[in-house]
């Protein structure tokens, strides 16, 4: 009778956790996030297969003395090579864990990067008002580590405010926030580095800005974000979101039953959980 009583209280307890939102890491749903163009303020991606410095493609660098991120179709007629940013813009994600979780970069061909030089702030806006219970943004910090505040802005004028959010240097391995190592970038003296192992810097890098969950349901329409690193030029290129599905298999009317065991050492009548 013990272990009868015993498993009825794990379903119970099974149920209930179902009936009030409890989930799993498999119910998790991954999207890319679409920002409007007006988001964006340079162009820090190389691209072309022609023989031309990374200026002609380019509005602004990526660290502020020179260097900048190139695709794998760059400058591939004179020097053939894979490093690089995917042509299409979809980034995997290398971080444990985070493999269903990608990014899409704006077009290489316009301003794809909100360009922060110094302490300086910008927005990224949503294409669409869209609610999330985590948001990841993709970026980059060239010249030293950045440190910002992200300020994620409700549809109903609401916002959160997370501060001391670290972006490593582009040249710095960090497991828990490298997403992609482009294994070579472009410079006006050289038009494509040394490239090393695939995967190595530099590097993009992600920051989770975990929703309040009161805020969940609220559709987010842009996030601030201040560089408050003098020394740093942060690149904010792409927003990821995650979501969790609300369980429905709540119980209902539970109502509880009164049994006896049949062993001379019962102790007195327990309850057991029954739903109806």
């Amino acid at each position: 009778m013990n272990q009868s009583f015993t498993s009825t209280v794990k379903l119970l307890l099974l149920a209930l956790a179902l009936g009030t939102g409890y989930t799993s890491q498999a119910q998790v749903s991954y999207s890319q996030v679409p920002l409007t163009a007006a988001s964006f303020t340079a162009d820090i991606i190389a691209n072309g297969t022609a023989a031309l410095p990374p200026a002609s493609s380019t509005t602004a660098d990526v660290d502020g003395v020179g260097f900048y991120f190139i695709s794998q179709d760059y400058y591939t007629a004179t020097t053939p090579h894979t490093s690089g940013l995917p042509n299409s813009g979809l980034i995997p994600n290398s971080v444990a864990g985070l493999s269903g979780l990608t990014y899409q970069l704006a077009s290489y061909n316009a301003n794809n990067s909100l360009r922060l030089a110094g302490a300086t702030s910008g927005a990224v806006t949503f294409a669409t008002p869209t609610a999330a219970t985590e948001v990841y943004v993709l970026g980059s910090s060239g010249s030293a580590l950045s440190t910002v505040t992200m300020t994620v802005n409700y549809s109903d004028g609401t916002t959160t405010a997370f501060t001391g959010q670290t972006y490593p240097d582009w040249f710095t391995t960090s497991a828990a926030q490298n997403v992609y190592g482009m294994s070579a970038r472009a410079s006006a003296t050289t038009p494509i580095s040394v490239v090393t192992a695939a995967g190595t810097a530099p590097f993009l890098d992600q920051v989770k800005l975990t929703i309040p969950a009161a805020k969940a349901t609220t559709p987010i329409t842009s996030i601030t974000v201040a560089n408050t690193t003098a020394a740093s030029v942060m690149q904010v290129m792409a927003v990821s979101i995650a979501t969790y599905p609300a369980c429905t298999a709540a119980p209902a009317n539970l109502t509880t039953t009164a049994t006896t065991t049949r062993r001379s050492s019962a102790p007195a009548p327990r309850p057991i959980f029954t739903c109806r």
